[in-house]
């Protein structure tokens, strides 16, 4: 199971102009992405959590496989957490239950 909190696959950026736009496209989706399952973590009371790549994807407006390439830790359906209460103070430090960072 991934360390909490989560830290997503940023690129590098490119060479070219095209490329490095690219690689900053991305890094903000998948920041997006970690804030979003982290809000998740937050709201949902079990200590052990699974969430499908559907699932995150969805209200994001994302693909799976984006998803899966921004935080994909976990099999190829989701990703699953263990939580302790110090995963959640330590969540609820970087961003607030709306999703936004803090």
């Amino acid at each position: 199971m991934p360390d909490l909190p989560i830290r997503p696959h940023f690129k590098s950026h490119g060479r070219t102009v095209r490329a490095r736009d690219e690689a900053i496209e991305f890094n903000r989706m998948a920041q997006r992405v970690a804030n979003h399952v982290h809000a998740l973590i937050l709201t949902t009371p079990q200590k052990v959590q699974f969430f499908t790549y559907d699932n995150i994807a969805r209200p994001l407006g994302l693909q799976a496989e984006q998803v899966r390439a921004a935080i994909g830790r976990g099999d190829y359906n989701g990703i699953s957490f263990a939580v302790d209460p110090l995963d959640r103070e330590a969540l609820a430090c970087l961003i607030d239950v709306s999703g936004h960072p803090q």
